[in-house]
């Protein structure tokens, strides 16, 4: 150290001197400058780490959520699965109950209708053989002594006061007599019956009303009608009474067109109920 002191040595000295001077600078900046990067560094690490954080939750999030969705939607599917198998089960159970039901409607219908034309067929009938255009009685004026017997043993409906004064004619072997009771009394008996086949018809159709549709049912309603008048001049028939000829006739016509219209009506609807039947 003594000898750098030295005058000739000064130069080399300061140099040393500033040499050293400078590396303690470069040193000092160096270290600055570290120090910059490194806060440069936590800046940016403190910027980045919320963000990479909350990208990082948000995408563990999505992940659960999704699969919380999908397992739902599965069990969503599942039950709906469900529900349908079941509806699907309970309309099947329904529609043939329905069939069923409808097959026991339909029968008991057909029955109904079935009863209902021969009885009204009946009394059209009966009446018919009356006051039609063309009438048709039986005639007794020379029938013998068993045929009145066995016809006053048989005929229906009399009364048994009708019955034994035809019966005390045939027993007097008064054949006249008993051939005009036999006439007048078929005829009387024919009357009747036309009259019992239209109660019948009415009582039928009361008591069956449910069965019958709304366009049928006007229909029965004409030929009620029409059957109680037919029924007032059978009464004068009974009766012995004039026959109002032309305006029976009328109203029997009258009643042979709603008959018609009836046979129709019933084919059509039962028809129809056939191929409900075979459709279902």
């Amino acid at each position: 150290m003594v000898g750098l002191r030295r005058p000739h040595n000064r130069i080399l000295w300061k140099r040393l001197q500033q040499k050293h001077t400078l590396c303690r600078q470069d040193a000092l900046v160096l270290l600055i400058a570290l120090q910059i990067a490194v806060l440069a560094v936590l800046g940016l690490a403190t910027w980045l780490l919320p963000i990479y954080l909350e990208r990082r939750v948000s995408e563990a999030a999505r992940g659960a959520v999704d699969q919380r969705v999908g397992v739902a939607l599965a069990n969503h599917q599942h039950e709906l699965e469900k529900q349908s198998e079941l509806l699907r089960q309970s309309l099947a159970l329904t529609r043939d109950r329905f069939s069923h039901d409808y097959s026991l409607f339909a029968a008991k219908r057909n029955e109904v209708y079935a009863a209902l034309y021969a009885l009204l067929e009946r009394a059209a009938g009966g009446y018919g053989g009356h006051f039609a255009v063309i009438t048709s009685q039986r005639e007794f004026s020379r029938s013998g002594a068993p045929v009145l017997r066995r016809l006053a043993s048989t005929l229906e409906p009399i009364s048994e006061d009708e019955r034994a004064e035809f019966q005390s004619a045939i027993e007097r072997n008064d054949l006249d007599s008993a051939r005009s009771h036999a006439t007048r009394l078929h005829k009387i008996a024919s009357v009747r019956e036309a009259y019992g086949a239209f109660m019948a018809f009415k009582n039928e159709f009361i008591l069956n009303s449910i069965y019958i549709s709304v366009p049928l049912e006007s229909l029965l309603q004409k030929a009620v009608s029409l059957l109680a008048r037919l029924s007032t001049h059978g009464d004068d028939v009974i009766d012995g009474e004039r026959l109002r000829y032309a305006e029976a006739n009328k109203e029997y016509e009258s009643l042979r067109t709603v008959l018609l219209e009836v046979r129709d009506r019933m084919r059509l609807e039962m028809t129809e109920g056939f191929r409900q039947a075979s459709d279902a």
